[in-house]
């Protein structure tokens, strides 16, 4: 029998050595992998404006909190190997959409790939969505009359009864497209520009509501009749048992809902020019 030109002792510690490297270098990279994105040093207001949008990072905690129902364990929950404040600053960046244009660049950024960055994005989104269908569309007059500013009596009677709600559209600028029929019913005369119109609609205590998008084309008058918003305004006068008065529409003069108003039941308010 031959003798080997090695001992078997030294074959085994040298594999062993190699393993234990091996799992050196995974260990570290699974490190570097659930290593915060962002330090929180590095979370300044003007950082958190930058990407956010939020004003600092209390207030975009505050609103993930409102999102989540004040439940600690919603707000904490992960779907990543990201930490709870690394996705939640994904996903505000991502909806406000001002410092990355790519997946490929929050990828980098957050040092993840494209799959648990959707899945971040799906899960928060679903929370936002839920939250959202579950708080109603407009306070009560009750809600509306106690938490509205003194600054609206030189204004508006607020014992009256009546609930006041202002309507008003914004453009949100959108790329122009190459198909002319599509330019043509993008474009906003009023904007000077292709855009999608948004209405918006606001209580004296500050509950504001958004509408459906509209193509920018679309006038301030038939917006409100597209979107059938005087419809809900109506039932929901109908179920507030702390006022049985119905809405008040306070429209600027590019509004010509007049007649809408009345079909459902409501009033109008335009100032004279």
């Amino acid at each position: 029998m031959k003798r080997l030109p090695y001992k078997v002792e030294d074959v085994v510690l040298g594999n062993q050595k190699k393993l234990a490297e091996a799992e050196d270098v995974v260990n570290k990279r699974k490190e570097e992998e659930t290593k915060p994105s962002v330090k929180p040093n590095d979370l300044t207001p003007n950082e958190v404006k930058r990407c956010t949008g939020f004003d600092n990072l209390p207030k975009l905690l505050a609103y993930a909190m409102v999102i989540c129902d004040g439940s600690l364990d919603r707000l904490f929950a992960t779907s990543s190997k990201l930490t709870w404040v690394d996705e939640w600053l994904f996903y505000f960046e991502f909806k406000y959409g001002r410092t990355a244009v790519r997946m490929q660049d929050f990828e980098k950024a957050y040092r993840s790939s494209e799959y648990p960055l959707q899945k971040v994005l799906k899960q928060k989104l679903s929370l936002e969505n839920g939250t959202r269908n579950r708080w109603p569309m407009y306070a009560t007059y009750e809600e509306d009359a106690k938490f509205c500013g003194e600054q609206w009596d030189f204004y508006f009677d607020r014992q009256s009864g009546e609930k006041i709600v202002t309507h008003d559209a914004t453009g949100i600028p959108l790329p122009c497209p190459s198909n002319a029929e599509l330019q043509r019913a993008l474009f906003s005369d009023y904007y000077g520009t292709t855009c999608a119109k948004a209405g918006v609609s606001n209580q004296l205590c500050g509950w504001m509501r958004g509408m459906p998008l509209m193509t920018g084309r679309i006038t301030d008058s038939q917006m409100i009749k597209d979107s059938e918003v005087l419809v809900p305004q109506r039932k929901f006068s109908e179920a507030d048992h702390s006022s049985d008065k119905p809405f008040n529409n306070v429209l600027d003069k590019g509004f010509r809902n007049t007649l809408d108003a009345s079909t459902e039941g409501q009033r109008c308010m335009q100032p004279k020019y």
